[in-house]
């Protein structure tokens, strides 16, 4: 009975302040979103910028120029004609953020069963944080110039990476269900999803659904009967045709911008080691993965995040931008997911190996050095960008 009380306090005392934790970074985001709204484009030109970001772009863009693709364009102007907008725009981002962080702790919570609450919401804020595995002399900067799944100056990004978990969380619990019956209000939910996530940013779906394309063809085979197989396929229709507008504004509206293929170009527009850039971003999950390829072959969530990963990574390195669209390196937010993706798979999967769950087979002192490498560069990505988010929250340059 005292062994269940003390657990009990320490539980409750956990969720606290894990639930703190979660607020705090809330409202530090919500000031910072409200910094960076509050900028004015002169002051940009000028260099006189502290809160760096894009959105007084996409404040301008969409409320000024009256010109936008994606859904937060709308909310903006929406908000811009409220008194006090950029605490609107400040308020809406910071919940987005906020919510994330939830969504990341449902998705451990339906891996990591046993695991205590809190643990489990830590690990989610500090997945919301994690970033390269900085080396100062590969690149001197602790953001410009490596990918990351965690970023604050993209709104559109914020946003899409929100409805993209969300997205992930329901189709996780239709990918197998859909067999045997798909409920009309599941399937619209999830067709929803897709959509607003497409009209936010089409980079999710972009990374997504080639994932769900391999999984239903290789349903069919499997004798899954075609009618249901076609009727969970038709859910990404509204986006596909959402994107063929998209690219309308975006490119075959204007003069100049075009998708071209130029490898490497994107990865290396703010990096001069864009490769070795390119390792460190994601060196815990790669450990993770050396020494776990047959655990993730075996399973359909870690595989999955990966094929992901691959197809971002593809899109990233392959493809490019021409005209006033060239500097954006715009596919690289497809890739950003992902990376956020693989980092919370590989998560999932190196606890379950270190409680047993997950056999491997190596010998205990492989396996001690995999977790010991495993959780250090996971402390250290996390440490880099709770140190990063410490000094752009106060004004500092991306480029510190």
């Amino acid at each position: 009975m005292e062994q269940n009380n003390k657990k009990s306090k320490i539980n409750f005392i956990g969720n606290l302040f894990s639930l703190a934790l979660t607020i705090c970074y809330t409202f530090a985001c919500g000031y910072m979103y409200f910094m960076q709204a509050s900028q004015k484009i002169i002051d940009i030109e000028a260099g006189n910028l502290l809160f760096e970001s894009d959105l007084p772009y996409h404040i301008k863009m969409a409320v000024v120029d009256d010109w936008y693709y994606s859904l937060t364009g709308l909310l903006y102007k929406f908000f811009y004609l409220l008194p006090a907008s950029e605490v609107f725009v400040a308020g809406f981002l910071a919940l987005i953020t906020g919510a994330t962080v939830y969504l990341t702790f449902r998705l451990l919570k339906l891996a990591l069963t046993e695991m205590p609450k809190y643990i489990q919401m830590l690990l989610a804020l500090a997945l919301n944080f994690m970033m390269a595995a900085h080396v100062d002399f590969i690149h001197p900067q602790l953001y410009i110039g490596y990918q990351s799944g965690n970023l604050w100056h993209n709104s559109t990004y914020l946003v899409m990476r929100f409805l993209g978990v969300l997205t992930i969380l329901l189709y996780m619990q239709l990918k197998d269900s859909y067999r045997t019956q798909l409920k009309w209000k599941d399937w619209l939910v999830f067709t929803v999803l897709l959509t607003l996530s497409t009209a936010t940013k089409p980079n999710f779906v972009m990374v997504f659904l080639p994932v769900m394309a391999i999984y239903l063809v290789r349903d069919l085979v499997r004798k899954t009967p075609f009618s249901r197989v076609f009727l969970f396929a038709l859910s990404v229709v509204p986006s596909f045709a959402l994107m063929l507008i998209q690219s309308f504004v975006l490119f075959l509206d204007t003069d100049d911008s075009r998708v071209v293929i130029d490898p490497w170009y994107a990865l290396g527009l703010r990096s001069e080691n864009a490769k070795f850039a390119m390792v460190l971003s994601v060196a815990f999950p790669i450990v993770v993965l050396i020494f776990s390829i047959r655990n993730t072959l075996k399973n359909d969530v870690f595989l999955g995040a990966w094929i992901m990963f691959l197809f971002g990574w593809i899109e990233v390195v392959l493809f490019a931008e021409t005209g006033a669209r060239a500097a954006g390196g715009n596919f690289l937010w497809g890739y950003a997911f992902s990376i956020f993706v693989v980092n919370v798979t590989s998560v999932i999967l190196l606890i379950k190996q270190m409680k047993g769950s997950i056999k491997q087979p190596f010998p205990r002192w492989v396996k001690n050095i995999y977790f010991l490498i495993a959780c250090l560069l996971f402390g250290y990505q996390t440490y880099m960008g709770v140190l990063f988010f410490w000094n752009v929250v106060q004004g500092t340059s991306y480029w510190l």
